[in-house]
């Protein structure tokens, strides 16, 4: 068995998993940090995947605006949403960066052989220490991330966000100028249902039908004729498709208070991060800003950091995960109203209504920042959802036993 070592390879960080949080950490950390070089492991033959990822600007702290622009590969001042009752446009920033301008991000650190890449590797065995990898090999580093992605367990229930898109090139130009981030005059079906828009350019448009769903169930052929329906409505029927996205995003609706910070170094675990460490704003399921912030968080705290720097980072990390637990706990609560409370043919009037809501607080939203007075602004009012089952779903914690109760139960079947 090879054993790659952290000494003779000045090897810091190991981490496993190179999509989206894996090179975000990468990139900031080799950004920031001099001394640092990585190691990262892959399944798949090529770093990044095929994917877009979006967020408003003002999710990213200021500070880190300049150091993010390359990853941007298109943005928009403006976005808009439609629903039967309204249509609104909002004057915020919206990005959208993908596969391609993450890869050329860390580029450079490949080539300046700070970061290097295992791929086509299957990994067997993850320890606070080391990575077995079905070679053969052992690699070890000062820290191993998990950034593997998602991964469901009983420390918390999801409901499930799916989407199929295509981009598309028309023959004439479309007309849209700005990004549709949520169009919900399309007949609903499997919970709430939208398309999303972005126009790359005049002739260039991804189109995703998106559901808020209870289940997993993913019916490509239905969601590609139900494109095809909305650029035909569009009259954008003149087009040939230069790409295709699909994936699954968990949506939150409650965590085991007593299982959070319970993993890592201190259990000779990896640190998990991005989608599989619970990193993701737990309504949308963004998941950049959130590891640009878990990125940017470790950096700093290996630059303050003295010869303990191990102990310390791996303190930082689980201090930091317990603060976006309790800060997430209304955005859990929301998701219970949205996917227990309500009926799934009603879910997108509880959008319709907070997207009437004033434009700074739902920016505050997005950030995943808001405050006392935001709760009761969304709270308060008719919002569409029985009083009684809103109640029934309020607690997380009897929420919780409820669903623990009850999978016992269909275990002892």
């Amino acid at each position: 068995m090879e054993k790659i070592d952290k000494n003779t390879q000045d090897i810091n960080f190991v981490v496993v998993g190179a999509g989206l949080s894996g090179l975000i950490l990468a990139w900031r950390c080799l950004s920031s940090n001099p001394n640092v070089s990585i190691i990262i492991i892959d399944s798949n033959h090529i770093i990044g995947g095929d994917h877009t990822w979006s967020f408003n600007i003002s999710d990213i702290e200021s500070s880190l605006h300049e150091w993010i622009e390359p990853f941007i590969a298109h943005s928009w001042e403006k976005y808009d949403v439609k629903f039967m009752s309204f249509s609104r446009r909002l004057n915020i920033r919206y990005c959208t960066g993908n596969s391609n301008s993450l890869r050329a991000c860390v580029e450079p650190f490949i080539k300046s052989g700070r970061l290097k890449l295992i791929l086509d590797t299957e990994v067997v065995k993850l320890t606070s220490s080391d990575v077995t990898t079905s070679r053969g090999e052992v690699v070890t580093g000062d820290y191993i991330f998990d950034a593997r992605g998602f991964t469901s367990d009983d420390s918390r229930k999801i409901g499930i966000q799916k989407f199929y898109g295509k981009t598309i090139e028309t023959i004439d130009p479309h007309n849209l100028k700005y990004p549709v981030i949520m169009d919900a005059t399309v007949s609903q079906y499997d919970g709430y249902r939208f398309i999303y828009c972005l126009p790359f350019s005049k002739n260039q448009i991804l189109i995703e039908d998106t559901y808020y769903s209870d289940g997993l169930n993913f019916d490509q052929a239905k969601y590609n004729k139900r494109i095809d329906e909305y650029i035909e409505a569009n009259n954008w029927t003149e087009h040939k498709v230069i790409r295709v996205e699909k994936g699954v995003l968990p949506i939150t609706l409650a965590v085991d208070s007593k299982l959070v910070g319970k993993r890592g170094v201190k259990y000779n675990e990896p640190i998990e991060i991005g989608m599989r460490g619970n990193f993701y704003h737990p309504v949308t399921g963004y998941s950049f800003p959130e590891a640009v912030r878990l990125a940017s968080k470790i950096s700093r705290t290996i630059n303050s950091c003295d010869q303990n720097k191990l102990v310390n980072l791996d303190l930082e990390i689980r201090k930091y995960k317990l603060l976006l637990h309790r800060r997430n706990n209304f955005f859990r609560l929301l998701n219970r109203l949205l996917f227990k409370a309500s009926l799934p043919s009603k879910r997108h009037l509880v959008l319709q209504r907070f997207y009437t809501l004033s434009e700074n607080l739902i920016k505050r939203f997005y950030e995943g920042n808001i405050h006392k007075k935001d709760i009761l602004r969304i709270l308060i009012g008719k919002p569409p959802v029985p009083v009684l089952k809103a109640l029934y779903f309020f607690s997380e914690a009897a929420f919780v036993a409820r669903e623990k109760s009850q999978r016992e139960k269909n275990e002892k079947k």
